[in-house]
């Protein structure tokens, strides 16, 4: 049975309500520093809670059958964490290597691929939302790998000589640490409450009921970590607020031009169905701001900059996506069916195909 998807209101809109959040932060730490000092206690929990739903989407069974087809898995977690963290740091280098703390938040968020939303667009496109869901997982297992090693890697080769909140320098060992409290512990939680819960209720009932109730933490903890973030580190932004404009431009150009990219490289060079290559290039331009910002936070501090620079991930990612779902379902989704449909269908069924493929774009937001 294929899965319903439920959006909280929150997650759907969250590119809008963060400014205000961003805002409230701003006044809490300019009026009110002692509360606002007392924040940072409960943003371990805020960072765990806002992983834990995200991971809940994870099949252990979809994971062991996403071997089966290893070639188009690997070429695609390949171009996850090898061709997009490339793609972004390369940008991020062009506008923000002067800006190390800025930098270093464009690369965390390079190396978290999204697995909650990315279904989402999946799901409007008509694409493969079953491909979309494993390789979901997947990403999901992958990062508690990649980030250890990939952070201190591209900080040496981009120069970036940052010290960590906690004192200690980039490196493996701090950074796995941190990996294993705020990705691998949600991780195994939430893999622990699907067994539980499936036993017990059953597969549809997790997927229609407790999945949805879940999914409204994590953007309540996402908008609690941003008031905490801007409370702590407002005078970074009070000072030179052009510094977020700035962390935003990477990534005005980085989300599209990864979407194309991907889906250029899924189906003319893997030489993928469409609807797979759809849901491969939403997989692959999708990054996962809860991870981020759970990372750069417990890293580099609430306050830092680079746990700031984070937030322009929804920001501008949100609409993007947007943008590209409307334009991809009125003029690229109907011409790749036309072709696939023209090269590997008899004529009479041509026409049903690309109807199929040019469905209204609607209830997006």
């Amino acid at each position: 049975m294929e899965r319903e998807l439920h959006v909280p209101a929150l997650e759907k809109y969250l590119a809008i309500i963060i400014f205000p959040f961003m805002g409230i932060g701003l006044l809490t730490g300019t009026y009110f520093p002692r509360f606002a000092a007392t924040l940072p206690a409960i943003l371990p929990a805020c960072l765990f809670l806002m992983i834990y739903p995200t991971m809940l989407n994870v099949r252990l069974d979809e994971l062991v059958s996403a071997f089966r087809d290893w070639k188009k898995v690997g070429a695609v977690t390949l171009m996850n964490f090898v061709v997009s963290p490339v793609l972004l740091s390369l940008l991020a280098w062009v506008v923000l290597r002067n800006h190390p703390e800025l930098m270093m938040g464009m690369i965390i968020l390079s190396i978290a691929p999204c697995i909650a939303l990315v279904l989402v667009w999946t799901f409007l496109s008509s694409a493969n939302l079953a491909l979309a869901v494993t390789l979901a997982g997947v990403n999901s297992l992958v990062q508690l790998v990649a980030f250890p090693i990939y952070l201190p890697l591209l900080g040496r080769i981009y120069g970036l000589d940052l010290a960590l909140a906690s004192g200690g320098v980039l490196a493996f060992g701090p950074i796995a640490q941190e990996v294993l409290i705020y990705l691998a512990l949600p991780f195994l939680l939430a893999i622990v409450t699907r067994s539980y819960f499936e036993r017990k209720k059953g597969r549809d009932w997790f997927e229609s009921v407790y999945v949805p109730r879940a999914g409204h933490i994590a953007p309540i903890g996402v908008l609690i970590t941003v008031t905490t973030m801007f409370s702590i580190g407002g005078q970074h932004v009070l000072e030179t607020p052009y510094l977020l404009l700035l962390a935003a431009l990477p990534l005005v150009v980085f989300f599209p031009l990864n979407w194309v990219v991907g889906l250029y490289l899924s189906h003319r060079v893997m030489k993928n169905d469409y609807r797979d290559s759809i849901a491969i290039a939403f997989s692959f331009s999708g990054r996962n701001l809860e991870v981020s910002m759970a990372l750069s936070a417990a890293l580099f501090g609430a306050g830092s900059l680079t746990a700031m620079a984070t937030v322009a991930g929804p920001v501008i990612g949100i609409p993007a996506w947007i943008i590209i779902l409307n334009l991809g379902k009125k003029f690229i989704y109907p011409h790749l069916a036309r072709t696939q449909a023209s090269q590997h269908q008899p004529a009479e069924q041509l026409q049903a195909a690309v109807l199929k493929a040019d469905v209204e774009p609607g209830d997006v937001v």
